[in-house]
């Protein structure tokens, strides 16, 4: 026992102080690495939440932009109008919450107002007012694409008698092109008319709603007839109307924009004051879920506005009919199997060689010969119609 103390008599301790100063590094790099740790943890959990989040918000402007193609509106805010635009303080918001992720998102639908110079307000026109403006028809703004990348505006103007006391004249025509397409500078026909008539060049171009404004503005407001002349459209009264071209490029080949154009005139009749394209509605999503992330988007809707009366437009019938006289006392016509029909703008019709297809119609009638005696309500099998799946059959 005596020599194994003598022999550890003989160590230096050399390694004590090696792990000593082991343990000590060790507790210096120990300390931040845990702190760095529960940091990343942290930031791990905060990332998952504001994903979640996200994800939330990003659900109630899909179902915003849903809600926008179905068109249903009045299921989700009863007081829906057509026509309550945004600026007029109107704000659509969703009766109830949606529960996303465990997440509550409230979610706000806005009808865009687009021509940012003249609001309702500034014009000091109501919802009322803007119904009137679309339903009488006194004054039109349309637009449609014409050719492969051209967009047409048409603005038509009805006289009135009363309207003798204030001509109707035009402060500024504009047109608001959505996202994916911008504005060929130059190409609009009103930059090319006489120069006593021409509106302030360049037209004013700026960002909104997710899309490109652009305005045509005369600082001495012009006569309707006046441009109608100019532009080659109908100068006859009591209907005026002309046709404004401007061209377009769109950032997909093919895509074909839905704009929205208008025209001001400042007149003292509200009716003929102002008018725009109502078919096509601008609206803005808005989408935030109970973490605080806010998210929107901008959605398009097409459809016919609801007019108060019919107006003016052409229509041409061609084609024939699909039976042929019988000489069979109990048959009154035969069918054949196609019938064809064809129509060109000629000096013979009366469309117009710039004329474009809105719509073709397919339509028939029948007749059946109820013998005497017999109850006249006659139940006759469902037809089976063409479906036009294709249009190479007609």
């Amino acid at each position: 026992m005596k020599k194994k103390l003598n022999w550890l008599k003989h160590e230096s301790g050399e390694v004590l102080v090696l792990v000593l100063v082991l343990l000590a590094v060790g507790a210096l790099i120990l300390t931040p690495l845990l702190a760095n740790m529960g940091t990343a943890l942290k930031a791990g959990l905060t990332y998952d939440n504001k994903a979640k989040d996200f994800y939330a918000a990003d659900s109630g402007i899909e179902d915003g932009l849903w809600r926008v193609k179905d068109g249903n509106f009045t299921s989700l805010t009863p007081t829906y109008d057509i026509y309550g635009f945004d600026k007029l303080g109107i704000h659509y918001a969703y009766a109830q919450p949606l529960n996303v992720n465990s997440a509550s998102v409230n979610v706000t639908i806005d009808n865009i107002w687009v021509p940012k110079d003249y609001t309702p307000a500034s014009m000091g026109l109501s919802v009322s007012d803007l119904h009137s403006i679309i339903e009488d028809t006194r004054l039109i703004a349309a637009g449609s694409v014409s050719g492969q990348a051209q967009y047409k505006v048409s603005l038509a103007y009805n006289y009135e008698a009363s309207d003798a006391a204030d001509p109707l004249k035009v402060t500024q025509i504009g047109v608001w092109l959505p996202p994916g397409f911008t504005y060929n500078t130059g190409s609009c026909n009103i930059e090319t008319i006489p120069s006593a008539d021409r509106p302030t060049l360049p037209p004013t171009v700026s960002n909104y709603a997710g899309g490109t404004i652009v305005v045509w503005k005369w600082t001495t407001p012009k006569l309707f007839t006046t441009l109608c002349a100019d532009l080659g459209g109908d100068t006859v009264s009591p209907n005026y109307n002309m046709n404004v071209l401007l061209n377009f490029t769109p950032q997909v080949t093919g895509a074909t924009p839905n704009m929205v154009p208008w025209i001001y005139t400042g007149n003292s009749l509200k009716d003929i004051k102002f008018a725009w394209d109502a078919d096509v509605r601008v609206f803005k999503i808005h989408s935030v879920a109970s973490g605080g992330t806010d998210v929107s988007a901008y959605g398009i809707k097409v459809e016919q506005r609801s007019l108060a009366k019919t107006i003016a437009g052409d229509y041409v019938a061609i084609g024939g009919t699909n039976l042929i006289s019988s000489t069979n006392p109990d048959v009154r016509d035969t069918p054949v199997a196609f019938s064809s029909a064809t129509t060109t703008a000629s000096a013979q019709t009366t469309i117009p060689g710039d004329a474009e297809v809105a719509a073709a119609y397919l339509y028939w009638s029948g007749w059946y010969n109820v013998t005497p005696g017999t109850p006249t309500n006659v139940n006759i099998s469902p037809l089976n119609p063409d479906t036009c799946s294709s249009l190479g059959n007609w």
